[in-house]
């Protein structure tokens, strides 16, 4: 949920991600209450040309999508924002980490792992965008790490609603579980 994919006129923008901030509100806040771990994930590219600038043009120059200190001008807040941080809706509170990836899955070559065995969680609710890349590479990723899965399914977006639908249905089938954040969250105070 950064500002290089949420905000309007974002180079990598899918306007179905801000419907999800609500959501995310929603989520934050359990998590919160709880002093449960929170965990914010960003995808971060940089001036080094790699295989990711070949499939996401825009990363590379002059457009620098989701470089670190890189800031940028968005249609729908008033002045410029780091273009890899995320939302201000959403903003990490000083004490939650916030991990960086350099492709799509937050497991693969990160921290999280250690992180997540650290604070003794076996189970990841995965939000976020985009449903059938970050989002499910992540998921499966959480799969192969040993974790057990939750994707809320009203707090991920797509820019490409039959690749989003078929993404959940495949998640649901072999990788974890899918459901709403209200049925998450009444599972989780079960």
């Amino acid at each position: 949920m950064q500002n290089d994919f949420v905000r309007v006129g974002a180079p990598l923008e899918v306007p179905d991600a801000r419907e999800t901030i609500d959501v995310h509100r929603e989520l934050l806040r359990w998590f919160r209450d709880r002093r449960r771990p929170v965990v914010f994930t960003r995808f971060v590219a940089g001036p080094v040309p790699t295989l990711m600038w070949r499939w996401s043009p825009v990363i590379a120059p002059p457009v620098c999508c989701c470089w670190p200190g890189f800031m940028r001008a968005y249609g729908d807040v008033e002045g410029e924002r780091e273009c890899v941080a995320v939302v201000d809706e959403l903003a990490p509170l000083p004490d939650e980490h916030q991990v960086d990836k350099y492709g799509y899955n937050a497991f693969h070559r990160t921290r999280l792992t250690g992180l997540l065995l650290a604070n003794q969680v076996d189970t990841v609710v995965i939000t976020g965008t985009v449903t059938q890349i970050c989002v499910e590479d992540t998921a499966r990723g959480a799969f192969h790490e040993g974790f057990q899965a939750a994707v809320v399914s009203d707090a991920v977006s797509s820019f490409a609603p039959d690749l989003h639908e078929a993404t959940l249905r495949n998640l649901a089938m072999k990788y974890g579980r899918v459901m709403t954040w209200g049925e998450a969250v009444a599972e989780l105070e079960a």
